[in-house]
C-alpha cells in the first residue's frame, strides 16, 4: 500500500516538507491539485511511518478507493470482532520517493 500512496501523491501540490534531526523525522503534507484531499506521511527514527490523508468525503472516498487492500491473514473471527496481522514488506531504497521534493525550487531531492 506504501507505493501505491507514494505513487498517486507523488505530483501532488507539497505544502510541508521537512526533513529534520539528521533524517530521524520527516514531514509531508501535500494536496490534491484538483481535489479537497490532503496526504500527510511522517517517519520517525528512519523505521516507522504513518500514512494518512484527509478532506471531502467524496473526494477522499474516491482516494482511499484507489488504493490496494492489505493482505491480512485473519488469527480469529467472529460476529463482532476479529484479530489479523500483515507481514511487513521491506521498501527497496530505490521505489522510496515519499518524502521525495519534485520542485527544484526548494534544493531537495
Amino acid at each position: 500500500m506504501a507505493l501505491a500512496f507514494m505513487d498517486k501523491t507523488r505530483d501532488w501540490d507539497h505544502r510541508v516538507l521537512a526533513i529534520t534531526a539528521e533524517s530521524h523525522f520527516k514531514l509531508a503534507i501535500r494536496k490534491h491539485l484538483t481535489q479537497d484531499v490532503w496526504s500527510l506521511a511522517v517517519e520517525w527514527n528512519e523505521s516507522y511511518r504513518v500514512l494518512a490523508a484527509c478532506g471531502e468525503e467524496k473526494s477522499l472516498r474516491s482516494f482511499v478507493g484507489s488504493l490496494p487492500n492489505l493482505q491480512l491473514q485473519t488469527i480469529a473471527q467472529s460476529d463482532d470482532s476479529g484479530l489479523a496481522f500483515r507481514t511487513e514488506k521491506i521498501l527497496k531504497d530505490e521505489d522510496d520517493s515519499l518524502f521525495a521534493q519534485t520542485s527544484p525550487d526548494l534544493g531537495y531531492e
